[in-house]
């Protein structure tokens, strides 16, 4: 008969590979939920970037709507103005039209990065104001003007941005209600 002693260097040994496996178990657990946490965190955080993105179109949207109302009313306010005028004159020759305003003219500029300036340079008021970039991606700008009222000196920013595959455009096309223009785009 074959007898087996256990030494006490084997006990140890085996009590040893015991926690050794214990603790892989648990470290495996818990990196399986440290893993899932995470996965959890970066899905609520693109949820956050998507709603904040929504949110900036939003307001920009909200902000071109408030400024066109208020060239709206701007408007009727200098149409009031002319019809008051033109009873107490009796003649609307001596007023002066809105052609003989001017016409808005456009300069981009680079800001600084990925940011540009668009400015009317010119002597009139620009409503619908939208640019075009073209092929660019749509995901590669940011703030493009959609239906902006722009005043004479006024200016608006938007980012242009270029990624490996898709560089920055060499032009923009600005348009607006009654005019178009095309714009080169200068590299930073």
């Amino acid at each position: 008969m074959l007898t087996m002693a256990i030494e006490m260097g084997d006990a140890a040994t085996w009590a040893s590979s015991g926690v050794a496996l214990l603790a892989l178990f648990f470290t495996a657990v818990q990196y399986r939920q440290q893993s899932k946490r995470q996965a959890q965190q970066e899905e609520e955080q693109a949820a956050r970037d998507r709603a904040q993105a929504e949110a900036s179109q939003i307001a920009t949207r909200q902000a071109e709507a408030q400024e066109r109302r208020a060239y709206a009313i701007e408007q009727t306010l200098h149409a009031v103005v002319r019809m008051l005028d033109e009873s107490r004159q009796g003649s609307l020759d001596a007023l002066p039209s809105d052609a003989a305003e001017g016409v808005p003219e456009w300069q981009l500029s680079h800001k600084r990065g990925d940011a540009y300036v668009l400015r009317n340079v010119g002597t009139a008021v620009a409503t619908g104001v939208r640019v075009d970039v073209g092929q660019h991606p749509r995901g590669l700008t940011r703030a493009l003007p959609e239906d902006a009222v722009v005043r004479p000196q006024e200016a608006v920013e938007f980012l242009l941005l270029a990624a490996w595959g898709a560089p920055r455009p060499n032009s923009i096309r600005v348009e607006w209600d009654g005019g178009e223009q095309t714009l080169p785009v200068t590299e930073p």
